[in-house]
């Protein structure tokens, strides 16, 4: 081989090595220019994601009326969509579109405001007795009460063992000597007398009272009884705080307010006239006079024979409502009532008189009533002497007091009173503007895409489709869990009437609003069932335990039936990945996270992990509408170009 030829060989190899480092440079500088244009888009929607979540934050207090706004609208464009629909299908019509949908705005209110008359009384007066039952109940004395069944049976037992047993007779006869009767009676009337108080009386006094406060309250600045109250009462007490003041403390005119330097001048008809001119003196002396003449009044009032006429007409008709029958009438509840206080034995001997037993009552049984009385008795004196001692029982009163006391609990009534001030202002709000998105809607729709032209263009089409999205399964997600709350209420309520349940419209209605947070509120649900089954009058350990059976078999319907054929078919979430999800939704967004986790949850799992698109018909482009598809398609193209 020659010098020639080795050259040769060796210049082609350099030019192909040449050609080859040159074919590759434009691939590696093709990828890495795709690499930065990759990164480039990734920071842009982090950060178009980003603002929009802040945007959200700072707006949160505002969410629920947001939120309500999307719902109505959502709703009444559904229900114009399908008027249209059948109206005028081949052909828009904008008038016609907007006359439906003044339509609905009119109709649905007249047929919610109708509903709600006809329901209302019911739900009304079941509250007012639930409110009044509760302020009267004592988380201690019921829990207690529940306590006492098994703690002072196995105390009993201990101490006295069976009955034949010397130490049983013993404490018989003992009992006998002491003239105690009728302890049974005597140890559940406290429970029947905070239902009593709660639920029939205290709606009662608060209605009388209010019926007083509204007279006073109609009397204008001319009241002789204002004027009268005034010169006797108000008067006196502003002269000797004014002389008090100027005399014996030595101030001048100018340093003490204005009232007490006219009080220092003038006269009890003078000093009124000028708390008349100033609106804020006049208001709070005319609300001081309304405090003081109603307590007055209704002193009066209590002592009159029509008010004790009126109350017993109150007693007799909430019975009516009452499942669970009093087993005194009024008279004879007023006398043990008072009589309670003075002790067993006193409670036992007006009972007896009330309630005398048969004169021709065999020993056997005025035996047994005696043992009946001797154990209720024994039981409970045990039980109280355990319950004031022990240390558990100690730990457990300790956590009851706290529940039950009004100044814990204080804060956050006030802010629940405070949240539900905002409601009917956020619902107003939601309503107007829910009436000019909907009439308007057409033109909205069309000017939306105009973003495209802004400098937006790039926010626009990474926000809308997804805005889109999460609008359909929102939307769908509620219709279809209400559906499944309103079943889940209406079997919870016919089981809770047949079991003799008290308040069942009340409770209805929580298991309704309760159901509507998927699997969690259904456990929520039969929690606050059993409760109220276990603490109301008449009720204890076996309806709170047939109660919570049979709401626990609405909830496992409502999990296994209702929710995979409805929710479970459309949404495509398996209940295990709910249950999941809640709990998270929940820590770190509150009640907004366990009402919209479910749509959120579907629209992560299908659109963004599966990149399937949404399941079922919701923007599905094999089963959505063709103007579906065209705006996916719209999106999509947006996307790539």
């Amino acid at each position: 081989m020659n010098t020639d030829s080795i050259s040769a060989d060796t210049n082609k190899a350099h030019d192909s090595s040449v050609a080859s480092s040159q074919s590759t440079m434009p691939l590696n500088s093709g990828r890495s220019a795709a690499a930065d244009l990759a990164w480039s888009r990734l920071l842009r929607k982090l950060a178009i994601w980003g603002g929009f979540l802040l945007v959200m934050y700072i707006a949160r207090d505002f969410f629920f009326a947001a939120f309500m706004t999307f719902l109505i609208c959502y709703y009444t464009l559904a229900l114009v969509g399908w008027g249209m629909s059948l109206v005028s299908p081949e052909r828009e019509r904008p008038w016609l579109r907007r006359l439906m949908t003044i339509s609905i705005f009119v109709l649905v209110p007249v047929v919610l405001l109708g509903v709600g008359i006809l329901v209302s009384p019911h739900v009304v007066a079941q509250g007012q007795r639930l409110s009044g039952w509760l302020r009267y109940a004592s988380p201690e004395t019921e829990a207690a009460r529940l306590l006492e069944d098994f703690m002072g049976r196995s105390m009993f037992t201990s101490e006295f063992g069976r009955p034949g047993s010397p130490s049983y007779q013993q404490g018989l006869e003992d009992f006998y000597k002491r003239g105690e009767r009728h302890s049974l009676e005597y140890n559940r009337f406290p429970s029947l007398e905070a239902w009593v108080e709660g639920s029939i009386f205290r709606p009662f006094i608060d209605n009388e009272r209010e019926d007083i406060r509204s007279s006073l309250l109609s009397e204008g600045t001319g009241s002789q009884a204002l004027a009268a109250w005034f010169t006797t009462n108000r008067a006196p007490e502003l002269i000797s705080e004014a002389k008090r003041e100027i005399s014996e403390k030595g101030r001048t005119a100018e340093e003490v307010t204005p009232l007490l330097r006219a009080a220092a001048t003038s006269s009890p008809e003078q000093l009124l006239k000028f708390i008349i001119r100033n609106p804020t003196e006049f208001e709070a002396l005319k609300l001081q006079w309304i405090d003081e003449t109603l307590e007055n009044k209704f002193d009066v009032v209590q002592k009159s024979p029509e008010y004790t006429e009126r109350l017993r007409d109150a007693f007799a008709t909430q019975l009516q409502y009452s499942s669970n029958a009093i087993p005194f009438s009024f008279d004879e509840y007023m006398q043990l009532a008072k009589v309670r206080q003075q002790g067993r034995r006193a409670f036992g001997e007006v009972f007896e008189k009330l309630r005398p037993p048969p004169a021709d009552e065999d020993p056997a049984s005025k035996d047994r009533r005696l043992r009946e009385d001797f154990e209720a008795a024994t039981k409970h004196d045990l039980f109280q002497k355990w319950w004031n001692s022990n240390s558990v029982a100690k730990f457990i009163r300790h956590h009851l007091q706290t529940l039950g006391n009004p100044d814990a609990a204080s804060g956050w009534i006030e802010r629940i009173i405070i949240s539900l001030l905002n409601v009917p202002l956020d619902l107003a709000t939601a309503f107007t503007l829910s009436l000019f998105i909907c009439i308007d809607f057409t033109n909205l729709k069309k000017s939306m895409p105009m973003l495209r032209e802004t400098w937006l263009r790039e926010v626009y089409d990474e926000v809308a489709p997804a805005a889109s999205d999460m609008g359909h399964l929102i939307g769908r997600f509620m219709q279809l869990q209400g559906m499944i709350a309103l079943i889940s209420a209406t079997l919870t309520s016919i089981g809770l009437w047949f079991l003799g349940v008290e308040h069942v419209m009340v409770l209805g209605i929580a298991t309704f609003l309760l159901c509507l947070v998927p699997t969690v509120g259904g456990i929520f649900a039969v929690v606050l069932i059993v409760v109220f089954s276990l603490f109301q009058y008449g009720g204890g350990l076996g309806l709170a335990i047939e109660a919570g059976i049979f709401a626990t078999f609405v909830s496992l319907i409502e999990s296994f039936v209702t929710s995979p054929r409805i929710l479970g078919q459309k949404m495509d979430l398996h209940p295990v990945l709910l249950v999941t999800v809640l709990p998270l939704a929940q820590y770190f967004f509150g009640i907004w996270g366990l009402i919209l986790a479910t749509p959120v949850a579907v629209y992560v799992l299908h659109v963004l992990v599966l990149e399937r698109g949404l399941p079922g018909a919701i923007g599905n482009s094999k089963t959505s509408k063709p103007e579906s598809r065209h705006l996916r398609q719209h999106f999509d193209t947006m996307r790539l170009t």
